[in-house]
């Protein structure tokens, strides 16, 4: 049934967008102005852009998905619309980033629901 959450459950950008942010969900896991970084203490952090890179699997759909979300939040970057996840990553802060992924998790749900059966 669409309600039944089985969509979800399969859909890859979906799937990277949440071990992505599980990546990050505490924040001393999350870091600015690099992909990743290790600490003194031996913690990896990753920035948002970073911990989809991270994931080690397909991540454009999460990409594209998180551009979007951070333009529409007024994100952008001379670089083009690529780099609006890492300008939003550098200059806002843990909560931010949070509502970025969120959003775009509603966004891919919302597409997944439009063309189910």
């Amino acid at each position: 049934m669409p309600f039944d959450g089985v969509l979800y459950q399969d859909d890859e950008t979906l799937r990277v967008l949440r071990a992505a942010q599980e990546r990050i969900r505490d924040p001393a896991n999350w870091c600015q102005g690099r992909l990743q970084k290790v600490t003194r203490d031996g913690t990896e952090q990753w920035c948002a852009r970073g911990a989809v890179h991270g994931s080690q699997t397909w991540y454009e759909g999460a990409d594209a998905l998180l551009s979007r979300v951070a333009i529409e939040m007024g994100h952008v970057n001379e670089r083009g619309p690529r780099h609006a996840v890492v300008a939003l990553n550098n200059s806002t802060d843990h909560n931010t980033v949070m509502a970025m992924f969120d959003r775009a998790k509603e966004l891919r749900q919302a597409e997944i629901m439009a063309y189910a059966p």
